[in-house]
């Protein structure tokens, strides 16, 4: 059953905002553009932008709903697309929700509960479709290890901040800066593989995407400024011709293990013997 929530918004951009950028030398001095292109030059902090008309999200939980999500997925020229995964409670983590907005709706996918979700990676792996990331190296790592999904066209906006020289770097923070939104990371550390969510949870995990499109635009717009829009377009490329490497297993790993050089020769065996059976 799909389930739908209604999310709160952030607070409205105003309606024109001198852009900050953080210089390389101090703690993100906010500057305006004015002063770093040496002329008079104020870009509003709503170009490009495209406001979300749904503020709700749905949860999508059954093939039913997992089919109407496909729907409105292949519709889209582009989607913001976010992960959660339970690695800090799970030694071999896993995927534990998709999120995925249009500039219209946000869905977040339990891909634990509807057993087949393999059908969005040719939405992915499609040139008529770019995907957002915020920091896509981990997604795209575990969505690639999970089930197989390439990724033809990426913007990265975590890249993209790198590029304009912001110090902080975090989604929040840039949410918060370009956009006036907060975007608390208090269930950041959850862990995303236990059932049912609530909705605080839910909700967390729908602002991961649903401003994401916005804030992609208005990035796009300082890299153009900036003229640094093609150095973004090379990183992104890279990022989307990189298919996730499984680490090479290393049978004298235990050997690194915090604290093993203090065991006796009894104790290292046994280290030893449970290290390879993990792994």
């Amino acid at each position: 059953m799909s389930l739908g929530g209604k999310g709160q918004r952030g607070k409205a951009p105003p309606p024109a905002l001198t852009l900050p950028l953080c210089q390389k030398a101090t703690p993100c001095s906010r500057t305006p553009w004015s002063d770093t292109l040496g002329a008079s030059m104020e870009i509003s902090s709503t170009a490009g932008f495209h406001e979300i008309a749904d503020p709700g999200y749905t949860v999508v939980s059954d093939r039913a709903g997992f089919d109407r999500m496909m729907e409105a997925l292949h519709a889209a020229p582009r989607l913001a697309v976010d992960i959660e995964a339970d690695s800090l409670y799970h030694y071999f983590d896993k995927v534990c929700l998709i999120q995925i907005s249009t500039d219209e709706s946000t869905f977040v996918l339990d891909p634990l509960a509807v057993e087949q979700v393999l059908p969005l990676g040719a939405i992915f792996a499609s040139e008529r479709v770019e995907t957002v990331f915020h920091a896509a190296s981990y997604d795209t790592f575990c969505l690639g290890r999970d089930y197989g999904f390439t990724f033809a066209r990426i913007f990265d906006t975590h890249v993209a901040a790198q590029l304009l020289g912001f110090v902080q770097l975090g989604l929040g923070a840039l949410l918060e800066a370009l956009m006036d939104v907060t975007h608390s990371k208090r269930r950041q550390r959850d862990d995303w593989s236990r059932r049912p969510l609530d909705p605080e949870q839910l909700e967390y995990a729908a602002n991961d995407t649903r401003h994401l499109l916005g804030l992609r635009d208005l990035l796009e717009r300082h890299l153009e400024v900036k003229g640094r829009l093609g150095w973004a377009r090379e990183e992104f490329a890279a990022a989307a011709a990189a298919f996730p490497q499984e680490k090479i297993f290393d049978p004298e790993g235990f050997r690194r293990i915090k604290g093993s050089r203090d065991l006796s020769l009894s104790e290292f065996a046994a280290l030893r013997a449970l290290y390879l059976l993990r792994d």
